[in-house]
């Protein structure tokens, strides 16, 4: 530590700190990172894998979920709305509901955020504005 009180870090440091904040990113909880990669056999490959397999389901589920028209006030409208959240929070800015459900809007506002979110599974983006309506607060 400096005399100014900052702290000097080392590269392996700085590339664990690296490791934490890309899987922050991806939605894994600090307690696995740490798990990971305190373990010396971990294989991240295997892991990047694991949890590309998990969220194309989690995808999947969703997609099932729009497709089948059920209602934005469901246990899925609830569960997208705090995906969202969780996405829009992973720079660390401070979460407003009001800016959520104003984003959310957009969505469907805006024709290219509804043919973006329309393109693979239409009436996403309503579904997704929807959602966060009733459940951003």
């Amino acid at each position: 530590m400096a005399e100014s009180g900052y702290r000097y870090y080392g590269r392996a440091e700085v590339d664990r700190l690296q490791d934490i904040l890309y899987y922050r990113a991806l939605g894994v909880e600090l307690a696995r990172i740490k798990e990971c990669l305190d373990d010396p056999s971990f294989d991240r490959l295997a892991s990047l894998r694991n949890h590309l397999i998990a969220l194309e389901a989690e995808r999947e589920r969703l997609e099932v979920a729009v497709q089948a028209r059920l209602s934005q006030e469901s246990e899925a409208g609830k569960e997208l709305c705090a995906l969202h959240r969780r996405w829009l929070t992973i720079t660390g800015n401070r979460y407003d509901p009001a800016k959520h459900r104003g984003i959310a809007e957009l969505y469907v506002a805006d024709e290219r955020f509804t043919a973006c979110y329309d393109k693979q599974v239409p009436g996403c983006a309503r579904f997704l504005r929807d959602a966060m309506v009733c459940w951003a607060k």
